[in-house]
């Protein structure tokens, strides 16, 4: 069976001296926008246009997709001063809020999880992250709508920081999987 997809990239490069000069090297620039086009022979000639940019730091802060000319959907993507993603909206085509995802972090930068919100501001999702004392996650919460538990992650680690267990139960208490590792 063939497989007929064509990806086409076009990049806009940058110059770091803000002048637009070109310091003659590759690694002096950095992109700022960038647009895929995908078709596939397969969907009947479909294209999908994803265009995307950037901020100084080479991170995309806002992606954009259309599928054979007409909007799909924006996301506008926030960065903390760790560099991790803070906040990400998907917006309609009037820049109306459809989806918001908001990360939380402890003062180190560490991970404490993420609230999902539709745009009637209901959360959708929820994930809650449990940190030991090293700063090591022991445990990942899901929550679905409503503050239903969906699943939960148990992380066990070794004395030098190597996870030897994770186990995930579903929403009734009960494992539905276990790995185990062992180091030498």
């Amino acid at each position: 069976m063939m497989r007929d997809i064509y990806i086409i990239l076009s990049a806009l490069i940058l110059s770091n001296n803000g002048f637009g000069q070109s310091k003659g090297q590759l690694s002096d620039r950095k992109i700022v926008a960038s647009k895929y086009v995908i078709s596939d022979q397969r969907k009947g000639d479909i294209n999908r246009i994803i265009d995307t940019r950037y901020d100084k730091k080479g991170n995309p802060i806002e992606i954009t997709e259309y599928v054979d000319g007409l909007f799909l959907k924006k996301e506008l993507i926030n960065y903390n001063k760790f560099g991790d993603e803070e906040l990400i909206q998907q917006l309609d085509s009037l820049g109306n809020i459809l989806e918001k995802k908001t990360f939380s972090f402890d003062a180190l930068g560490n991970s404490l999880g993420y609230i999902v919100e539709n745009a009637q501001h209901q959360i959708e999702e929820e994930l809650v992250i449990e940190l030991n004392k090293f700063g090591e996650k022991i445990a990942e919460t899901l929550f679905e709508m409503n503050h239903q538990l969906k699943t939960k992650t148990i992380f066990e680690y070794n004395k030098i920081g190597l996870i030897t267990e994770k186990r995930i139960y579903n929403n009734k208490n009960e494992l539905i999987y276990r790995k185990a590792s062992s180091y030498e």
